[in-house]
């Protein structure tokens, strides 16, 4: 990701997140949120910080509070 590898990372992530780890599941959030590297979707975003956030992360369930917030503007 930090050498704009980002869908080799959007890959690696999505192999995390299909193990559970909620680490992946908050990138993969964050960068369909932010549009890095990607079309900014806010529904993939929503998808994958709510999968966090399930998990307790407490920065996962404060960028879904944010997510939640734009999606109603």
């Amino acid at each position: 990701e930090e050498e704009n590898l980002i869908n080799e990372a959007i890959s690696a992530y999505d192999s995390g997140s299909k193990i559970g780890d909620i680490r992946c599941d908050q990138r993969l959030g964050i960068i369909y949120y932010n549009g890095e590297g990607v079309s900014r979707d806010l529904d993939k975003a929503i998808k994958y910080i709510e999968k966090a956030a399930a998990n307790k992360s407490p920065h996962s369930m404060y960028m879904l509070g944010i997510a939640y917030l734009r999606q109603n503007k």
